[in-house]
């Protein structure tokens, strides 16, 4: 019998909705989604100690208010711990709405003085893209590749057992998108971003939901719906990071330094 795997994912509690995004991955770890080895725990993350603790393996960015979140980040000294746990130690991170907007290494469309970001997610992201709170709106999305064909607001979504690479076995039903003064990614920057999911609305249409490797964004609000399957996906974006990362230590000699180097990195 494998040895339980311990993963621990933080969510950044400065503002906006963390409490949803936790609430949900506790759903996630309550259900039988999980492959049956993974032991699931949530961590509120608010100070720099909290990104350099070791056992965090991964961080979603809530949606928010992005210009407050990022204020609020670099007074407390967790902007550069933020885009060192992105950018250089590479463990993963999912930002939503404001969250992607944080990620995005560019952002138009932003406040008088601009906007600073963690940076790391090669797009461009147009600000408030779809209007006012008055035009916030909600349609049916693409759901996560590979996700189940029912919605996980049944208590055993089989999604989360398949890995994010595995093929599809069936065609899944439409992810409910809730759009809150959302951003639009309106440029992808680099080969290695991939689309997950777009959106046509009034006139503006394009990503509403990228990955590049270890990053994942998207421009709506998963935590406010009983859907859990974005969440199942990032669980296992994280799953699959952290397998690869101690596979890497059963190396030798120079593989093992190179297995060191990975752990240390978290590569996703």
């Amino acid at each position: 019998m494998s040895s339980p795997l311990a993963v621990t994912i933080g969510v950044l509690g400065l503002q906006g909705g963390h409490a949803e995004h936790a609430h949900s991955l506790l759903n996630v770890a309550r259900s039988h989604a999980l492959p049956p080895d993974v032991q699931l725990s949530v961590r509120d993350v608010r100070k720099p100690e909290h990104i350099a603790d070791p056992s965090l393996d991964a961080l979603i960015i809530p949606g928010g208010e992005s210009t407050s979140m990022a204020i609020i980040a670099e007074s407390m000294g967790l902007m550069q711990p933020l885009r060192d746990f992105v950018n250089l130690h590479k463990k993963p991170a999912w930002g939503t709405c404001a969250g992607l907007i944080m990620l995005a290494n560019h952002a138009t469309h932003t406040k008088q003085h601009g906007q600073s970001t963690i940076g790391g997610l090669s797009v461009t992201v147009d600000r408030n893209a779809f209007g006012s709170q008055r035009d916030s709106f909600v349609c049916d999305l693409a759901p996560p590749p590979f996700s189940a064909p029912s919605s996980s607001a049944s208590s055993a979504s089989p999604s989360a057992t398949v890995p994010a690479s595995a093929p599809p076995t069936t065609t899944p039903t439409p992810f409910p998108g809730i759009f809150i003064r959302a951003p639009l990614v309106s440029s992808i920057d680099a080969p290695s971003v991939l689309t997950l999911c777009t959106v046509s609305h009034k006139g503006h249409q394009g990503p509403v939901a990228v990955r590049q490797d270890h990053i994942l964004g998207t421009a709506f609000h998963p935590e406010l719906t009983q859907d859990t399957r974005w969440h199942e996906y990032f669980v296992n974006m994280v799953v699959e990071a952290k397998r690869a990362a101690a596979a890497g230590q059963g190396g030798s000699g120079s593989g093992r330094a190179k297995a060191g180097a990975a752990l240390e990195e978290r590569v996703g």
